[in-house]
């Protein structure tokens, strides 16, 4: 039987770097978001019902999963979900004994994929929080309602993670994406041996085509053609503040980082006065200043709207997950 391998992190936080270098392994299939447990979780069937985790970007890539595989949507829902999803990654790994899925918003639904799936592999990838709002500014950088969509995963994905984090640290694996790029191969052996991987330092070698390419969704700068991590690590320049350009998005991201707080933190491995002094030191223009007020315009209506619609905001979904209320949902 295929056994399930699941990273989960933030958006921008380099799963795609690392879901690159795990498919280099012979026994480990994946492609590069499934997002197919996310309406499994949820309940919906439907694209155009309102959802947390973005009805409509899901729709699209589930239908990129299953389509090669020729499987529909109406597959996700025939009979118990967690045997759907097992027969569907049994479908996508053609054989390989294990199949990696890495879809960042399942940041959201974490607590219920450890329950679903014993004996999963679970692998949590941080990441600087300034550095991935600056990365999701800098790859997003004409969103008409800037940062509004993306607040899902900054709070909730967040605060879903630390809790995994928090109440299963036996069942996963968790490291930071700096810790990554600076020592890769320890970093990646600690990985495999949690996963019960066989390492080989083949893996660390960056294929220009492979298992994570060919999709919409993903790090497209990720699946650039670098034969090494360090060489990947040298060319990404959302690795810096540069999305952190003017006052505007400095008080989001101080407001962000205290919303944040230290205890979690420090499960991320972070500290709260370090980054707020880094916000600081950070120097400013007024780059962008104004079309981000206009942004910021939009996204006021399209957070009232999505608010009507779901029943809660990014941040009431992140209190609700810190009070234990997860997705419900089949799984």
């Amino acid at each position: 039987m295929t056994r399930p391998l699941f990273i989960l992190s933030l958006p921008r936080s380099g799963s795609t770097l690392l879901q690159r270098v795990l498919a280099n392994h012979p026994d480990v299939a994946t492609t590069p978001e499934p997002w197919v447990l996310l309406p499994m979780v949820y309940g919906h069937t439907d694209p155009d019902t309102p959802a947390e985790y973005d009805e409509r970007t899901c729709a699209g890539a589930v239908s990129e999963f299953l389509h090669p595989h020729g499987l529909d949507r109406s597959d996700l829902f025939q009979g118990n979900a967690r045997e759907t999803a097992m027969r569907l990654y049994g479908q996508a790994a053609d054989g390989r004994g294990h199949f990696l899925d890495k879809t960042p918003r399942y940041a959201l639904i974490a607590s219920r994929l450890i329950e679903a799936f014993p004996q999963a592999g679970f692998v949590v990838l941080w990441r600087d929080p300034l550095a991935v709002y600056s990365s999701v500014r800098e790859t997003w950088p004409y969103e008409r309602t800037g940062i509004a969509p993306h607040e899902i995963d900054l709070y909730a994905g967040l605060a879903g993670l630390c809790r995994v984090v928090h109440e299963h640290a036996d069942r996963l694996h968790a490291l930071r994406y700096e810790d990554l790029v600076a020592d890769t191969e320890p970093s990646v052996r600690g990985v495999c041996e949690h996963l019960g991987l066989a390492f080989d330092p083949t893996m660390l070698e960056l294929r220009s085509r492979d298992e994570t390419s060919g999709s919409t969704l993903g790090d497209q700068t990720g699946r650039a053609n670098f034969a090494t991590i360090e060489q990947r690590s040298h060319s990404n320049r959302a690795g810096g503040l540069e999305g952190i350009c003017n006052p505007g998005r400095v008080r989001w991201c101080r407001e962000w980082i205290r919303w944040i707080g230290p205890e979690r933190l420090d499960r991320m491995g972070y500290d709260e006065a370090d980054l707020l002094r880094r916000l600081d030191e950070s120097p400013l223009s007024l780059r962008r200043w104004w079309k981000d007020a206009k942004r910021e315009r939009r996204a006021r209506g399209w957070r009232e709207e999505r608010r009507r619609a779901i029943g809660r905001t990014p941040m009431e979904a992140a209190a609700a997950i810190d009070a234990g209320d997860w997705p419900g949902g089949t799984l």
